[in-house]
């Protein structure tokens, strides 16, 4: 008997079931086993649960995608605007709940919280055909009011774009904008293109629209919305101007920041998550105790957060007792640890986890020995990915063990006795009646952590129609200078598409289709701002190609005199990766991104290759390019040589000092550190260490280039952030051997490092692919507010973040430190300037990167500072002094892993 069988039993006989006993991926695979599982809905007791069940259930599920609707971001009655992401993740959930399209999966402090009318949100799904007529006025004042914004080329979800008779609109049900193509009212065509590329990639018959607001303008419910809003406002102690300014925006179709606490007294009812549920719907409740708790918690954090300008809790989130009745008189199961309850409600010692081995190589022998002695069992081995079955499948192979890939629409009906299938599960599970078992990953290689793959760059020339403005000057890679005159619509072969119109000299025009647009770059010039315009059909632009490859040529002669000795030079061919190599691959707790998996394959190429390595890794701050430089250091340790990792700072130097120790954990390679946080004595020891050999990896600051460094034998170099360093540092660490490899890691290089890159004097190899759950930053400009400093506070510590507070101007500093003390007493408040001494300047920065300090007060310093993705909420006091050059990179110290951050202008 299975455990859907089990569950259908008791729904049948008590309308309710109980299991103990059940890991997450476990009851992911319960759900997925179910009768109808798209009339599904699945409590958990907080987010980070959620999200991991839903990957879970995905893994199982074949068709039906589970979804998430996440409580809102900010802390209970925090004033604060809405973000347009998890706005419209809440809307497609509530749209998918009432529809009974896919499961849901709903964190606990959600079910609390104000959500539309299901009736308003039925009203709100417009649907769009191929051939159908859309009156385009309505349609898109429509879209005004559903809270979508006007733009001039279409980038992220919430905005649309008018041209001619083309209409682009990201709506919030879609991972890609749409484009409406209209011949009259007529929708000719409807297609799915990439915003980057601005090409199409598919073609649709049917899309839904839906509000990417929870405020919805509906004309029939907001009947009297705007006197009851004064009403309320009125009943509040508000000041008289901020009303009006809410009254305002409201009446331009504006949001306002907490603009989800009147939903309420705008709809005339206060309408949860479980309004939307179906009497079809079952529910199941993991961890419902803890689930219980979550709800209760967040509620009181609402009462102990009330004030007379704010709104009651009662009457903007719902009772937590009231929703926990609520669920109790539905369908449900009950997952979670039931200890002393009725032992014919709860199914006991049906999972086991995968056995808690002490190594990664244990860990596969035990895997071999279960595909090899439990022939009964069917075994399914869970990678994230190709590439991570590739390593699983040679790693199993290398012990003897020769294991299929199975689909993952076969996995469970499949008698193979072991398979590897491709896709996400948190953890193993073993379902013993079942004679089924999984493992995950995690279970081999320790934790892992999805990253969806970003949008990639074309490698050829990449110009945004929303770039060029009619009139800029261009050059086409094949004719030449031209003037763009804007975009043209024309029927070709009974088709119409649109062109971009290029003038060229003496009147010539050409039309460029939109999809070859990366032959087109915008023209750029230090000496010549009006250039003369090419002739089409004429030699003239090619004699010109022509002769700036000869000046290029000749101004790359000395360069290439330069490094002739060191590319005459025999260097240490590295032999292939072996198996501890594909193991620690295999540690990597990411997916590689494409960009990360090509750069990584060049540089181990040049590594086996007898010519030394000299390569540039270009890409921006969390693209991967530490990892880059593990795999390379890896390598080198293990055929016997040394790595030396340059940095410019000695906290950076820490932060790599850690990143190594950490990932290297487990395997046979020693890592040293020097910098002026290592003790003189510390230093005599590791030097001597060095020189003998017994130190495989050195990680440090300029001190690497001091007279008394001496290695045994070194086979790598890697320079971090090459651009902080002088050339005279740099030529210097290349003398060190003369046939050492070279690695360059830099989000910024000088022109003369990116000169020889492109000139060829050494191999460049570029990371533009953006890990895509890196989410934009939001951004609030707000008068300065000690209540709105203590909530972003008090939000970031809740889940378990660092915040930057920048005031910038030293006299007052600690004063307005001592200011966020009182505001947050439970915060660890530290302060930073550029006028500390040196030494306590960076312990500061040290701490903080520790996480030995919540809140950094600070100046502008850490413009140009850390990547610390635990730090993800920014304010900036007296924001007018800065200029917006300043602004933006002080706004690029947040927002630098896939969790949302905040950044708060206060002027």
């Amino acid at each position: 008997m299975t455990l859907a069988d089990d569950v259908t039993g008791d729904l049948e006989k008590y309308g309710s079931a109980r299991f103990c006993g059940l890991s997450l991926s476990a009851s992911a695979y319960l759900a997925s086993t179910l009768p109808h599982p798209e009339s599904l809905v699945i409590v958990t007791p907080d987010r980070t649960t959620a999200q991991a069940l839903a990957r879970d259930l995905n893994f199982f599920l074949t068709k039906a995608g589970a979804l998430v609707l996440p409580e809102a971001e900010s802390i209970p009655l925090e004033r604060m605007l809405p973000d347009m992401d998890t706005v419209s993740a809440r809307i497609r959930a509530l749209t998918t709940i009432s529809a009974s399209r896919a499961p849901a999966v709903i964190p606990a402090p959600a079910l609390l919280q104000p959500v539309p009318p299901p009736a308003l949100l039925g009203r709100s799904d417009l649907v769009l055909r191929v051939e159908m007529n859309l009156d385009r006025e309505p349609f898109l004042t429509k879209l005004l009011s559903w809270g979508y914004r006007r733009v001039a080329v279409v980038s992220q979800v919430g905005e649309f774009a008018v041209r001619g008779g083309i209409i682009d609109v990201f709506s919030s049900t879609a991972d890609l904008p749409y484009r409406l193509e209209l011949w009259g009212d007529e929708i000719k065509s409807i297609r799915i293109f990439d915003p980057d590329l601005q090409r199409s990639v598919d073609t649709k018959v049917e899309i839904h629209i839906l509000p990417v607001t929870e405020t919805i303008l509906d004309t029939v419910a907001l009947a009297g919305g705007i006197a009851r809003l004064r009403n309320y406002l009125s009943s509040l102690k508000i000041g008289l101007r901020e009303r009006e300014n809410i009254l305002s925006l409201w009446e331009e179709g504006k949001g306002f920041p907490g603009i989800s606490l009147f939903m309420p007294a705008i709809y005339e009812c206060l309408a949860t998550p479980l309004d939307y549920l179906t009497e079809s719907s079952l529910l199941i409740l993991f961890e419902p105790e803890q689930i219980a708790d979550s709800m209760r918690d967040f509620f009181r954090l609402a009462q102990a957060r009330a004030a007379e300008d704010l709104p009651p809790p009662g009457e903007v989130y719902i009772d937590p007792e009231v929703a926990l009745k609520n669920l109790a008189g539905r369908r449900f199961i009950k997952i979670g640890d039931f200890g002393g309850s009725d032992a014919r409600e709860v199914v006991s010692g049906r999972t086991l986890t995968f056995p808690e081995l002490s190594s990664r190589t244990d860990r596969m022998a035990e895997l071999g020995r279960l595909i090899e002695t439990k022939k009964w069992l069917r075994l399914r081995i869970a990678a994230k990915n190709e590439t991570a079955a590739e390593r699983i499948s040679g790693l199993l192979s290398g012990l003897g063990h020769e294991v299929p890939h199975i689909s993952p629409d076969n996995m469970i009906s499949s008698d193979l006795c072991a398979g590897i299938t491709i896709g996400h599960l948190s953890t193993g599970f073993y379902l013993q009646d079942e004679g089924l078992a999984f493992v995950s990953e995690s279970d081999i290689f320790g934790p892992t952590r999805e990253m969806r793959v970003g949008r990639k760059t074309p490698p050829e020339w990449d110009l945004p129609i929303g770039s060029l403005a009619a009139g800029d000057i261009v050059v086409h890679i094949e004719h030449g200078i031209a003037r763009y005159d804007g975009l043209k619509q024309l029927e070709v072969a009974d088709h119409f598409g649109e062109f971009l119109h290029l003038a060229f000299f003496g009147g010539d025009t050409l039309y460029v289709p939109v999809q070859d647009m990366n032959r087109v770059q915008r023209y750029r010039s230090s000496s010549e701002p009006s250039p003369h315009l090419s002739k089409l059909g004429t030699a003239a632009w090619g004699r010109t190609k022509e002769r700036v490859r000869r000046s290029l040529r000749n101004m790359a002669d000395e360069l290439i005199r330069l490094s002739a000795v060191r590319k005459s030079k025999t260097g240490h061919s590295f032999g292939e990766p072996d198996f501890i190599f594909r193991e620690f691959e295999a540690s990597f707790p990411w997916t590689e991104t494409p960009d990360q998996e090509k750069t990584i394959k060049e540089i181990l190429d040049d590594m086996m290759s007898p010519n030394p390595m000299d390569r540039l890794v270009c890409g921006d701050v969390g693209y991967g390019k530490t990892e880059v430089a593990l795999r390379a250091s890896f390598l080198a340790a293990l055929h016997g040589k040394q790595t030396a990792l340059l940095v410019p700072t000695t906290v950076l130097a820490q932060q790599h000092y850690h990143n190594f120790t950490e990932r290297m954990e487990g395997f046979p390679v020693r890592i040293a550190m020097l910098s002026r946080f290592v003790s003189p004595a510390e230093v005599k020891v590791i030097l001597k260490e060095l020189a003998a050999g017994k130190v495989d990896i050195i990680i440090g600051t300029h001190r690497l280039l001091s007279g008394d460094v001496k290695f045994a034998d070194l086979g790598l170099l890697v320079i971090d952030e090459e651009h902080r360093f002088g050339v005279r540092h740099k030529e210097k660490l290349k003398k060190i051997k003369e046939t050492v490899d070279i690695l360059t890691l830099s989000a910024t290089p000088i022109p003369r490092t990116l000169y020889q890159s492109f000139s060829g004097l050494r191999d460049l190899s570029l990371m533009h692919t953006p890990p895509a759950d890196r989410k934009a930053v939001h951004t609030e400009i707000r008068y300065f507010d000690e209540h709105l400093i203590r909530d972003a506070v008090e939000r970031e510590m809740d889940r378990g973040g660092q915040i930057y507070i920048v005031h910038n101007r030293i006299m007052s500093i600690h004063a307005f430190a001592e200011m966020v003390r009182k505001l947050v007493p439970q915060a660890r408040v530290g302060v930073a300037h550029g006028q500390m001494a040196e030494r306590k300047l960076e312990r500061i920065m040290v701490m903080f990167l520790k996480g030995d300090y919540d809140v950094l007060v600070t100046t502008a310093i850490i413009e140009s500072g850390l990547d610390i993705p635990n730090a993800n909420t920014l304010v900036i006091n007296r924001a007018d002094r800065f200029g917006l050059a300043q602004l933006y990179q002080l706004r690029g110290r947040v927002g630098r892993s896939s969790v949302l951050a905040y950044s708060y202008l206060l002027v």
